[in-house]
């Protein structure tokens, strides 16, 4: 029992090491940095379009400015990013959820 314990322990420690480096190496890739500038991108974009339609007297309707983000990007790499990160994210729910109920058992005991 004891050792199990310590065995599921290493396993979390090391999976949550890994889950931290992989956050860490997206953030200093700048991925999501690179997100919001493409955003801010186009809402300048789109500011400029108003306010030249404004300037020409062209009708206002503002759903014309707002992008929905309807364009799909999606290819074979990204559905299989995308299936990985939610079997990534259900296995760490659960391992998340395993481990506090054996320490809730650890602790009662």
């Amino acid at each position: 029992m004891q050792k199990n314990i310590v065995n599921i322990f290493k396993i979390s420690i090391v999976f949550l090491f890994i889950v931290y480096m992989t956050l860490f190496t997206s953030g200093i890739t700048g991925f999501y940095e690179y997100q919001n500038k493409q955003k801010k991108d186009l809402t300048e974009e789109q500011i400029k379009k108003f306010e030249e339609d404004i300037k020409n007297g062209v009708a206002i309707d503002l759903e014309k400015y707002i992008d929905n983000g309807s364009k799909n990007y999606q290819n074979n790499f990204s559905s299989l990013g995308s299936t990985l990160s939610n079997t990534v994210s259900k296995i760490v729910s659960s391992s998340v959820d395993k481990t506090f109920d054996t320490l809730i058992k650890f602790v009662e005991q």
